[in-house]
């Protein structure tokens, strides 16, 4: 029987995160896919797969890779496979709360480049999005092979859960022709992949509908899309077969250019979507697709409701100030590009801060900078997308940019100075947006808040919307946050924000109680180099490994080197659910992928909960800093996403902590 209230509840849940579509599809519309390929290689006893898609947002689409495909500029990029993927860990875990099996599939999951056990494509990933997508009636598949939503066309990217869970069923798509072979996507294709090397077109049968799409040479779809190469590039256009060998002796000979902005994506417009509106931005091109109409008249006075809606979320979403102004000059956003050629027509500055904890900024060094400043740099990419999309739904666009000083200074966050000594570290040894005057001086630029310091970040979207300016006060004082005094309740309390954040073990030891070990670890490992870690020297995410070694500058420290004056040391975990440890090595699912999707993105987690308790800390008045490694005994395991602590990082402080 399926269990409406718990669809309900996921479906609340994943679009009050900030994604667009959800549908749930019965893992027997599997039925004629390769094993290898479906839910139950997954999860043996899965009974449906939840879906998730974001809407991409349409200004991007329509400015990003213009001119060409390669050129991508900053107004353009948001993090929405990080987005997605924070979806599919909070969603599988509240399948888990519930009582139900869950394996989230990571929003980016293509390993299998190769042929490989009977599979019937290369790049083949763990479980298909794009089939998914269809399965759960969220969309048709169109002849370029991407995903076709009636609501947004081929601009989203999607997310799977497959669970045990029985939930209730979204019908199949069965309005009209989403794909009708109008060509555009053949026409626009840079690498020649929807003309040259195709095989015999894919049939796949989903949910007893049969779908019917290219099957193009994915190396030669991908050269520019995963690998980086030039799209121009004149060896790789003149040959007629593009394969694995030739990608790895591009790589070698020419290096990379960038990675592309997806033309089909931009072109693949459904029928009803399609308009002969000229191109805000594109000189003699027309705007691809429509928006939906604007929420107001072109003549409304005010439009401060939408100003007051948008600035309202921000702030829920983790903003803590926002402040509207209009764009009163051009800016540079990179090299070559300004928010104009971005937006044209721009109008209105939205900027939003959050406030770094400045003991949190200090501690930041190159052994835990994943778990200190990166965090909060993910978590304004994500507040920036979200804020543009909204935008967007009022019919309006948006281009948004996750650091920005001079559209910051504008929009009235703050004004820019320059000092001699920096208090945001996150490399060490200085911000990295800094660059240092010619002449030599150690001063720097940044932004100072009158409420918050320099101790922020600050993320902008513009917008051509002409919105109600916010008021500016001469003087602010600092940020007030009420106190809790008792021991037991500012416990209680951090607890609570622990739980919220999806943490599964929490303890506190007293500094003392690490003394011992400490004096014994330092005499066990004196005058050993605790640091060492083996790198690929190759700066290219694909080719040969050449190994080399180098050194993060760990050792052993007590919780007095990371804080002077400490006094307790907090331990939190999040514990990898049974279904995912139990198929990782199963000889038949093979199932690699979810097992590496839930590592790092338990430690993604793991570092947002820390930086929402030292936030929490900083408020009541303490200082807090965050380490994922706090007595140096661990070690890193390399991954996709970089690398990561392995199993032994801060094992005894738990202990100490009866976490």
């Amino acid at each position: 029987m399926s269990d409406r209230y718990l669809t309900d509840k996921i479906r609340s849940d994943i679009l009050s995160n900030g994604m667009d579509l959800v549908g749930f599809a019965p893992v027997s519309r599997w039925e004629h896919a390769p094993f290898l390929l479906s839910p139950q290689a997954i999860l043996p006893n899965s009974k449906t797969v939840v879906v998730a898609a974001i809407h991409i947002t349409d200004t991007w689409t329509e400015m990003g890779g213009e001119p060409e495909p390669q050129d991508r500029s900053a107004g353009g990029w948001m993090d929405q496979n990080g987005l997605l993927d924070r979806i599919a860990y909070r969603t599988a875990r509240l399948l888990s709360d519930h009582g139900h099996e869950a394996v989230a599939v990571a929003s980016s999951n293509i390993w299998r480049y190769r042929e490989y056990e009977g599979i019937p494509s290369l790049f083949a990933p763990d479980l298909s999005h794009i089939h998914a997508a269809a399965a759960a009636g969220l969309a048709e598949i169109g002849w370029s092979g991407l995903a076709i939503t009636p609501e947004f066309g081929a601009r989203c990217r999607f997310i799977s859960i497959v669970t045990s869970a029985e939930l209730v069923a979204t019908p199949m798509y069965d309005g009209p022709k989403l794909c009708d072979m109008c060509g555009e996507c053949i026409k626009h294709c840079p690498t020649a992949a929807l003309r040259k090397e195709l095989g015999k077109p894919h049939e796949v049968k989903i949910g007893g509908k049969t779908y019917r799409y290219a099957n193009k040479n994915m190396w030669r779809c991908a050269w520019a899309e995963h690998f980086d190469l030039d799209l121009n590039s004149k060896k790789l256009k003149e040959l007629d077969k593009v394969g694995e060998t030739e990608i790895l002796q591009e790589i070698a000979e020419k290096g990379k250019r960038g990675h592309e902005r997806g033309v089909c994506q931009k072109f693949c417009v459904p029928p009803h979507l399609r308009t002969n509106m000229p191109s805000f931005g594109r000189s003699e091109k027309l705007i691809a697709q429509n928006r939906i109409k604007r929420r107001y008249p072109e003549n409304m006075p005010t439009l401060r409701k939408m100003r007051d809606d948008i600035s309202a979320a921000a702030i829920r979403m983790g903003a803590e100030i926002v402040s509207v102004a209009p764009l009163k000059h051009d800016v540079q956003t990179v090299p070559g590009y300004t928010v104009t050629k971005e937006l044209p027509g721009a109008k209105t500055i939205i900027a939003m801060a959050i406030r770094i904890p400045p003991s949190f900024k200090e501690s930041s060094t190159d052994s835990n900078y994943a778990t200190t400043m990166m965090i909060p740099y993910l978590l304004m990419h994500q507040l920036c997308l979200k804020t543009a999309r909204m935008v967007e739904d009022y019919g309006y666009g948006a281009a948004s940019y996750s650091w920005h000083d001079e559209l910051g200074e504008m929009a009235g966050i703050g004004k820019r100075e320059k000092l001699s000594k920096l208090s945001v570290l996150p490399n060490g040894k200085g911000r990295k947006d800094v660059v240092l005057p010619s002449d030599g001086k150690k001063e720097h630029e940044v932004l100072i808040s009158p409420e918050l310091g320099d101790t922020l970040i600050v993320g902008v979207v513009v917008t051509d919307a002409p919105l109600d300016p916010t008021p500016v006060p001469e003087k602010c004082d600092a940020p007030s946050y009420p106190k809790i005094k008792d021991a037991k309740k500012l416990r209680k309390a951090l607890e609570n924000i622990a739980e919220k954040n999806l943490v599964s073990l929490f303890g506190i030891a007293p500094v003392k109680r690490f003394e011992k070990t400490i004096a014994d670890l330092k005499k066990e490992f004196a005058g050993v180099d605790l640091g060492e870690l083996v790198y690929d020297k190759n700066t290219n995410y694909h080719g040969i490994w050449e190994s080399t070694i180098a050194n993060d500058g760990t050792k052993i420290k007590g919780p007095g080197e990371w804080l002077p004056g400490a006094k307790s040391v907090i331990v939190i975990g999040m514990h990898f659910l049974d279904e995912i440890v139990r198929n990782a090595g199963h000889e038949e699912t093979q199932q690699i992928g979810t097992y590496a999707f839930w590592q790092y993105q338990t430690y993604r987690e793991l570092s947002f909960a820390a930086f929402a308790l030292a936030k929490s800390l900083d408020n009541q008045g303490y200082k807090a800093v965050v380490c994922d490694n706090m007595l140096g005994i661990g070690s890193k395991v390399c991954s996709h996403r970089g690398m990561l602590p392995d199993a032994r990082c801060n094992a005894i402080e738990g202990v100490a902590a009866g976490s």
